[in-house]
């Protein structure tokens, strides 16, 4: 059983490493795209809070994006309860093209509505989340991915029998639990792949399952239907109301207005823009949000009369598992603390795949060399 589990581990290994190398990598680029974001954009976070000066209306600082960047169309709009804090809108950048690149933040002065940046970071994380998912190559890359995640999680399986001991002494746990760092190179390289991995186990196994869950339907049916739900379930942000050509959608500025009332209460309030592709508004109230993750409330208003459009309870608790998922697999569920572990374990697993290739090609190919210098 131990050679079966080693052959497996070998060319499961050697024939998912580089998919499973991409991923794992822009997987670790993406943990800490907050911080990022507000490290590139620290200048325009803030603004100058003018004496006795009111906010203006969400709907004349979009007509004010409008009229400066003709090509930059709004999709979400984000006030905060910190009355320093500048506007942010999300957006589409149509002079870049219609590439991931081509979403941006804009952040603008609710006071004066000056346009202070337009910038591009959101875009390149974006771009991560993209090749995270498919490769950039549709349903055939989902395909790609999901089949060399279910390898991954076969490898971690198999890692594991691999790395137990025949017997437990001192001398077998200090080569298993650690790093022989005054070693030879090749001697290094194993126990980086071995016992790094061991370590990473359970937070590589939480990253693999719920990367499962969320892109591979026959595992988020069986889970959802374990807590209550159908598994089918349509996210909240994906649902589309009917539209009305003939009726003109209200102001934005009065639909969210309700809403701030329990503002203070948050940290900020979103709402998606008004679109001929639905005929309601999404509007979210946050304590906190990442570019696929919020924590809050949320609610749809119809966009020509106003009124509140009612989300189901098993909506909302699919949502809310599916959201809870979301921020296992990206970090985000412990704050900073859980964004270094879940960017610790990324790393390392990006690196796993690697090692192992090098492990293999020493003893595969090396060998050979010896014996022909021999002979």
């Amino acid at each position: 059983m131990k050679r079966v589990n080693s052959w497996l581990h070998l060319w499961l290994g050697l024939a998912s490493g580089l998919v499973v190398f991409v991923v794992c990598l822009t997987g670790t680029i993406f943990v800490f795209h907050e911080e990022i974001n507000d490290f590139n954009n620290a200048e325009v976070l803030f603004v100058q809070v003018p004496k006795g000066a009111h906010k203006l209306s969400a709907d004349t600082i979009l007509a004010n994006l409008k009229k400066e960047y003709p090509k930059v169309k709004p999709s979400q709009y984000t006030e905060f309860s910190d009355q320093s804090r500048s506007v942010l809108i999300k957006s589409m950048d149509r002079s870049a093209g219609a590439s991931l690149m081509s979403l941006c933040s804009v952040y603008a002065d609710p006071y004066t509505g000056e346009i202070l940046k337009i910038d591009h970071t959101y875009g390149f994380f974006r771009l991560m989340v993209g090749i995270h998912v498919n490769l950039l190559l549709g349903k055939t890359g989902s395909y790609i991915v999901q089949i060399s995640t279910v390898i991954f999680l076969l490898e971690l399986i198999s890692g594991l029998i691999w790395w137990w001991p025949k017997r437990w002494n001192k001398s077998t746990a200090n080569k298993s639990f650690k790093i022989k760092w005054n070693a030879n190179w090749k001697r290094i390289n194993l126990d980086l792949h071995n016992v790094l991995g061991f370590y990473i186990l359970p937070l590589a196994f939480i990253l693999t399952i719920t990367a499962l869950m969320i892109s591979y339907a026959p595992v988020k049916t069986v889970v959802f239907k374990m807590f209550g739900g159908t598994g089918k379930e349509t996210p909240v942000y994906q649902i589309k109301h009917p539209t009305d050509s003939i009726r003109k959608s209200l102001p934005l500025e009065q639909m969210i207005d309700p809403f701030r009332k329990e503002l203070p209460g948050a940290r900020q309030l979103t709402a998606t823009v008004p679109s001929p592709r639905s005929g309601a508004v999404l509007i979210r109230l946050e304590q906190s949000a990442t570019l696929l993750t919020f924590e809050g409330s949320q609610q749809f208003v119809d966009q020509y009369s106003g009124v509140q459009i009612p989300i189901s309870k098993e909506v909302h608790k699919g949502d809310r598992f599916l959201n809870t998922t979301v921020a296992l697999h990206i970090g985000a569920w412990y704050g900073l603390v859980g964004k270094i572990l879940t960017f610790i374990v990324c790393l390392i697993c990006t690196s796993l795949p690697m090692t192992g290739f090098i492990i293999w090609y020493n003893r595969k190919f090396k060998k050979k060399k010896v014996i022909k210098s021999i002979g």
